[in-house]
């Protein structure tokens, strides 16, 4: 930093100096010889994503826990039971393709389920932002 006359620093370039000496600090704690920066850039970090988690819930980009737990179990009771019902048989190669083609034709029945699940949580996204727009239409904002 240069000294203007009489030996004294320019105030304004001073300051912007320091922030950006403490912007880089805290962008890159590793250069940071204090603990402090890291936690609180880490803090900053998961209050971050904390509030995208929450802005995607509220937009209602998540499948609902019930549903996505229904799904996974059922996909496992297909494949065990599946299984199960061969024990102690030899498996020949059309024994095996034929339990891999009801897995798939399973897989297959449940992706179209999810599929129409989707697009009917899709349509109640839309209606729900028809009638938003539509209850502000009439109370004449605009």
């Amino acid at each position: 930093m240069p000294r203007e006359e009489r030996g004294r620093y320019n105030p304004f370039a001073v300051t912007v100096a320091y922030i950006r000496f403490l912007r880089d600090r805290v962008q890159s704690p590793d250069a940071s010889d204090s603990e402090f920066f890291t936690v609180k850039l880490a803090k900053l970090k998961a209050e971050r994503e904390q509030i995208e988690l929450q802005n995607a819930k509220f937009r209602e980009e998540f499948y609902p826990r019930d549903f996505v737990h229904f799904w996974i179990k059922h996909a496992f009771l297909i494949v065990t039971g599946t299984l199960k019902g061969n024990v102690n048989r030899l498996l020949t190669v059309e024994s095996v393709n034929d339990i891999f083609d009801q897995v798939r034709s399973a897989f297959t029945r449940m992706q179209e389920v999810a599929t129409r699940w989707r697009k009917n949580m899709r349509k109640r996204k839309e209606e729900k932002a028809q009638a938003a727009n539509g209850s502000s239409g009439a109370l004449g904002v605009s």
